[in-house]
């Protein structure tokens, strides 16, 4: 029998502000878990926003890159920890809030924490910036004479979709990797890990972790977003095509905006991948990526191409991955299906 849970969502750092002590439950399509949001107005908003941005040219500004860095593998490796109260936490409650299965949200979220660990994050930074220290000072051109530096928005606001858990990981952290203050919006269908995530900032460093905040409205509430794009250096947007139009007719001219609309993705199979001794291992990783989050990644292929003249045959081929989907699915059960889902996937199969 499952029982009825509380859960706070947000986190707003600093001293309360009286104007958003009121919580509201957040209206969900389940009744097994109640979470209680705090209610903003504009100006609470807008107060938030200069605050985090404050904070943000007080400590996270004047931190070297080499700290951050660490900091955020301190954060990542508390999720990867099975004991981590965090990661406990979220896989608790994550398939209540998604319908997802626990053993889809606990694979989900080694994956995606498992890019933030310092080595990886470094890679990131040398293939976008070419040296890392940019972000500290003045470094030398790699071709040609002279010295740049790169500088990030001094605050992003993001908006969230909430098909994927653990989307906010990386467009959160990577703010912070620029030195940015960052404020995520997250989705009324999956509040919680962002949640949870400032919640892990805050034990490893409270001062950086005053440089964010995890806020929720009502998608399309105009007097809460003129405010937060108003106030914006930067704003990143996840959502389908209807929600990045909406974020798009708010942000202001000038203001950098990094849309993630609705997206399908396919895969390409060479026939190397096809030897017989490995057309096994190729089905088992093609159906991951395939049935993962049941396709809502924007990631996941909707098609795959199979290349001919490898030694197993594209039929073949597609036998495999027909058992290989019947594995994944025994180690990771599909997600809870909404009625007009299940009619959906019925009429498609008929």
């Amino acid at each position: 029998m499952i029982t009825r849970a509380s859960r706070r969502i947000g986190w707003l750092p600093g001293p309360a502000d009286p104007a958003v002590e009121v919580e509201t439950v957040l209206s969900l399509p389940y009744h097994d878990l109640d979470l209680r949001v705090p209610r903003l107005t504009a100006p609470s908003l807008a107060r938030l926003l200069e605050r985090v941005a404050a904070n943000r040219d007080a400590y996270l500004a004047e931190l070297p890159i080499e700290r951050i860095i660490t900091l955020i593998d301190r954060v990542a490796s508390r999720w990867l920890d099975p004991t981590s109260p965090f990661r406990r936490e979220a896989e608790r409650l994550l398939p209540r809030v998604t319908g997802y299965a626990e053993s889809a949200v606990r694979k989900g979220l080694i994956s995606y924490l498992s890019t933030l660990r310092a080595e990886n994050v470094r890679r990131l930074l040398d293939e976008e910036l070419f040296d890392p220290l940019v972000l500290d000072g003045f470094r030398p051109r790699r071709n040609g004479g002279g010295e740049t530096r790169a500088f990030g928005p001094r605050l992003t606001v993001q908006v969230w979709s909430g098909n994927v858990p653990g989307l906010p990981a990386q467009s959160l952290l990577s703010s912070l990797l620029l030195k940015s203050a960052a404020v995520g919006k997250v989705a009324a269908e999956e509040p919680l890990f962002a949640t949870l995530l400032a919640e892990s900032v805050a034990e490893v460093d409270p001062r950086l972790a005053e440089c964010l905040a995890v806020v929720y409205w009502p998608g399309g509430d105009e007097a809460l977003e003129s405010v937060a794009f108003g106030a914006a250096d930067a704003v990143i947007a996840y959502g389908s095509e209807q929600t990045i139009a909406s974020v798009r007719a708010r942000v202001k001219p000038g203001t950098r905006f990094m849309p993630y609309g609705h997206k399908l993705s396919f895969g390409a199979i060479a026939r190397e991948a096809l030897a017989a001794d490995r057309v096994v291992d190729t089905a088992d990783l093609a159906a991951y990526d395939v049935s993962k989050y049941d396709q809502q990644g924007c990631l996941s292929p909707h098609l795959l191409y199979i290349e001919t003249g490898g030694e197993t045959s594209p039929r073949d081929f597609s036998h495999a991955l027909g058992q290989a989907l019947e594995r994944q699915a025994a180690l990771v059960p599909r997600g809870r299906l909404e009625f007009a889902e299940a009619a959906s996937a019925t009429a498609a199969r008929q």
